[in-house]
């Protein structure tokens, strides 16, 4: 995830979401892989993708198969990760809040 989606997320956290815990950013979730979820309530294993970059004809950074693999193995793990886009994040942010909110209440 580039600086200015982490930090965008980072921010509507903040105001939207100030009631919710503080999550790790950059959370490395499979060992030997280093793969890394961009926001990460571990112990509830609850996590948020921001995906975007899109620049394949037919799809985007996060829809090849190391990103499937990746997302197959988090289920397998128990996590529980709520993908969303830039674009989501500008027009419906609290939506986003909202699914959070959500995912941390039902595995709390």
């Amino acid at each position: 995830m580039s600086t200015d989606k982490a930090d965008q997320f980072a921010y509507i956290l903040r105001v939207c979401g100030a009631d919710l815990p503080e999550p790790e950013r950059e959370y490395v979730f499979a060992k030997p892989r280093k793969w890394r979820f961009d926001f990460a309530w571990p112990e509830q294993r609850v996590a948020v993708e921001v995906n975007g970059g899109r620049y394949a004809f037919a799809g985007g950074r996060h829809s090849s198969e190391g990103d499937l693999e990746k997302m197959r193995k988090a289920a397998a793990m128990g996590w529980v990760v709520l993908p969303c886009s830039p674009q989501t994040l500008q027009e419906r942010p609290g939506d986003v809040i909202d699914d959070v909110r959500q995912a941390l209440r039902r595995i709390a």
